[in-house]
């Protein structure tokens, strides 16, 4: 017969491992890639990544292939290139 503690622990075991899905499941990738008129990729450029149009998450420059790619929560943000 299973005891009372392990029945509290696999109840927590299984607890931990639904959050842990419902926290990742909160993560969204943002990416794109910047080009110019003729269509070649713009190295360099800053992107910055915004929530509620002031609150700064997080910058960084495209690379060689005029790419960026931002991981973060889901939400709402505004995207400065």
């Amino acid at each position: 017969m299973i005891s009372r503690k392990t029945y509290v622990l696999l109840f927590y075991l299984f607890i931990s491992f639904l959050s842990i899905g419902i926290a990742s499941a909160q993560q969204l990738a943002i990416k794109g890639k910047v080009v110019n008129r003729v269509k070649l990729p713009v190295e360099f450029v800053h992107a910055t990544l915004l929530k509620k149009d002031t609150v700064f998450v997080e910058g960084m420059a495209t690379d060689s292939l005029g790419a960026f790619l931002f991981k973060t929560e889901k939400g709402n943000y505004r995207l400065i290139l």
